[in-house]
């Protein structure tokens, strides 16, 4: 229940409630359960203000200071909080269906649970929010900053999300079935169970730097590095995405697609491991070792292992006369045969091929 001293100041103006703010600040205002539908709060001091549970519906708050405000399952149906400072502040189970925030900074709030069905949130910033479990079924997403928000379990259906930022966002288990992608939000994208995630969701990286780039041994055995990771790590899946060299060192960036029983601080520490050994290997004391590896790895099973499974080919013409010269590997077998002026035996050969 609310202070009855703390909203009869707010009820006496902005003035007032300035005043008995400066003079006690130490005091936190209690606003819990009250009715203020349709205030005007936007003078006012609110900051750590506490309005849980408060019906705060169409209330206009646009461009007002509410860091760090308690709103834990407050009714802001429709209310306005265009451009408000929210930082840090708590709407955990609040209901913010068709409330506008565009433009809000909502950095580092609370808003696990709440209802923003709707709800207009263009151009918020949400960096290192939690919206885990937060309905945001058709809100305006568009121009969002999501950097490091938390969306895990979320309703996303319908929303509207052109260039959004998402850079670091968490969004497993999130429901979308469909979203709109284009700026005017009329082309919806349709999505079946878990595909949202699986589209979407930030890729986990590990990342191995060799320093003075990398060696034609490291380069050579890198494939053996990431086959070796998925053979000893159960149901883990991986796949190179990149090689950059730069001030001279060189990044190898292997996606972490899958891990399951494997957790992903493992597979770290795992990879790490098989490239210190990589890098032992640098020593040229060791050079003779490298090189029956290499051998062992490149000419001894890889490349006769790929020459074995290619299916030979056959490619003949007959011509008249002359000398034959024939050409064979594991994919092809062409015979080749001295056609001057022979009309039909180039047409052969053409058609053959």
């Amino acid at each position: 229940m609310a202070n009855a001293e703390h909203v009869d100041n707010f009820r006496k103006g902005p003035r007032n409630w300035n005043e008995w703010r400066r003079d006690n600040p130490e005091v936190v205002p209690d606003l819990r359960e009250a009715v203020l539908r349709g205030g005007d709060f936007r003078p006012r001091d609110l900051n750590g203000v506490d309005l849980r549970e408060a019906n705060l519906r169409e209330a206009d708050f646009s461009g007002a200071d509410l860091s760090g405000a308690d709103f834990r399952r407050a009714s802001l149906t429709r209310a306005n909080l265009l451009w408000a400072n929210l930082r840090e502040a708590d709407f955990s189970e609040a209901n913010l269906s068709g409330a506008n925030l565009s433009g809000a900074n909502l950095v580092s709030a609370d808003l696990r649970g709440a209802n923003l069905s709707g709800a207009n949130l263009s151009g918020a910033a949400f960096c290192g929010a939690d919206l885990s479990g937060a309905d945001l079924g058709g809100a305006d997403l568009r121009g969002a900053t999501l950097h490091s928000a938390k969306l895990d379990g979320a309703i996303l259906t319908n929303a509207k999300l052109w260039e959004k930022l998402r850079a670091g966002w968490s969004i497993k288990g999130v429901i979308c079935e469909r979203a709109f992608w284009d700026e005017k939000a009329v082309e919806p994208t349709e999505y079946g169970p878990g595909e949202f995630e699986r589209l979407y969701s930030d890729e986990q990286l590990v990342q191995l730097i060799y320093p003075d780039a990398m060696t034609r041994f490291e380069l050579n055995t890198l494939p053996a590095l990431i086959y070796h990771l998925e053979k000893v790590l159960p149901g883990a899946k991986l796949r190179l995405k990149s090689v950059e060299e730069a001030a001279g060192r060189a990044k190898v960036s292997i996606v972490v697609e899958n891990t399951h029983e494997a957790s992903f601080d493992e597979v770290q520490k795992v990879a790490r491991a098989l490239q210190a050994a990589q890098l032992e290997l640098r020593d040229e004391r060791r050079r003779r070792k490298r090189l029956e590896i290499e051998k062992r790895l490149l000419l001894d099973e890889v490349f006769p292992r790929v020459l074995a499974a290619s299916a030979p080919k056959q490619m003949t013409a007959t011509a008249s006369g002359g000398s034959t010269i024939v050409i064979e590997s594991p994919r092809v077998i062409a015979a080749s045969h001295e056609a001057i002026n022979d009309v039909d035996a180039i047409k052969a050969v053409a058609e053959a091929a």
